[in-house]
């Protein structure tokens, strides 16, 4: 009984062995059918292709700087208008809220009139990879004089929290932070502001 079953097993497995040892040509002969069917397909219809992932992940400020002094807004309200430029490449995450604080550039302390950070605004993120120009206006303040600076920080934005992404946690994780070049919001002749450097960006 023994015998015959392991007679039925050794004929099972010479018959797989044949069979694969058949149908193994034939495959191998379908793949080049297979990967022309694949790259017509393709480019047909191009947008089937999967997109390679970007070689860098980041969302970074370019460029930040005052780009035009008393600016009008109306009701005879001015402001300082200072430009930033914030690139997106391989970031499909949060959306990036946008906020600004005015320094003392001597001091690195935070305007007193002006303690909080505001928010210019949220950044939509609808692509991987984008570029957005913006403009933040800022009032001369009315009890400082002397040269400032504006530094612009980058954070995840919780859409259904509608507040940043760490404010729960009680920390910032920020994505990015940049300062302008000191300038003299009320004296674009002073000449003392350009040789003052803001330091390093801290995180507050």
């Amino acid at each position: 009984m023994d015998e015959r079953r392991d007679v039925t097993i050794a004929q099972g497995a010479n018959t797989i062995t044949q069979t694969l040892r058949g149908t193994w040509p034939a495959l191998l002969a379908g793949i080049p059918a297979l990967l022309t069917l694949a790259a017509l397909t393709f480019s047909l219809f191009p947008w089937l292709e999967p997109s390679a992932p970007p070689a860098v992940r980041s969302v970074t400020i370019t460029e930040l700087a005052l780009g035009e002094r008393n600016t009008h807004l109306g009701d005879g309200k001015i402001a300082n208008s200072v430009f930033f430029d914030v690139e997106i490449v391989g970031y499909d995450a949060d959306d990036i809220a946008v906020d600004w604080v005015v320094y003392d550039a001597r001091t690195r302390e935070r305007l007193r009139e002006r303690p909080d950070a505001t928010r210019w605004g949220v950044i939509d993120i609808g692509t991987r990879s984008d570029r957005v120009v913006g403009e933040i206006h800022v009032p001369p303040p009315a009890d400082h004089n002397g040269c400032v600076f504006v530094r612009v920080l980058l954070q995840a934005y919780l859409e259904t929290a509608g507040t940043p992404a760490s404010a729960s946690s009680g920390t910032s994780l920020l994505l990015d932070v940049a300062n302008t070049a000191p300038f003299d919001p009320h004296d674009a002749a002073n000449p003392v502001c350009p040789d003052i450097m803001p330091s390093a960006p801290v995180t507050t």
